[in-house]
């Protein structure tokens, strides 16, 4: 099956479990502050595996981590009724300011684990990943998808 990728930049409305035995899914109400590119709707909904409903939950590996008003990057594919991210942790990226007040943007990897293979500790994703400028980081998103 081929996906037509769609690109968004996000600010979050609200996160909704719902269990669809047997499977714990999230689904995420997204406000879709800009259109990189895509749909012109002004929220979709994002299918997540994993959730927590009440005591329980599941936590999917490299599933990131999406909280009701974060700014998000995320390179997402069309799966009938919702969205979901393109390869998981490697889709989602997440826009804050540093200490200068400067907006950033840097690929979230706070629920992966990363192994450097030459000397086989782990790897903080802090270390793993440098940030980005957030403005030229969309320029150079936006040359690529008119190419």
């Amino acid at each position: 099956m081929k996906y037509k990728k769609t690109f968004f930049r996000f600010i979050f409305l609200y996160i909704k479990n719902f269990i669809n035995p047997p499977k714990r899914l999230t689904f995420v109400t997204i406000n879709v502050f800009d259109y990189l590119k895509g749909t012109d709707k002004p929220e979709v909904i994002v299918k997540q595996m994993g959730g927590q409903i009440g005591e329980w939950g599941d936590v999917i590996s490299g599933t990131p981590q999406l909280r009701k008003g974060d700014e998000v990057i995320l390179f997402l594919v069309n799966n009938k009724e919702s969205y979901e991210i393109h390869s998981i942790a490697l889709g989602a990226f997440r826009v804050y300011s540093n200490d200068l007040g400067e907006k950033r943007v840097i690929n979230d990897f706070r629920n992966v684990n990363l192994i450097d293979p030459s000397t086989g500790r782990e790897v903080k994703a802090d270390e793993a990943n440098p940030s980005f400028a957030l403005f030229p980081f969309l320029s150079q998103i936006r040359s690529y998808l008119s190419d």
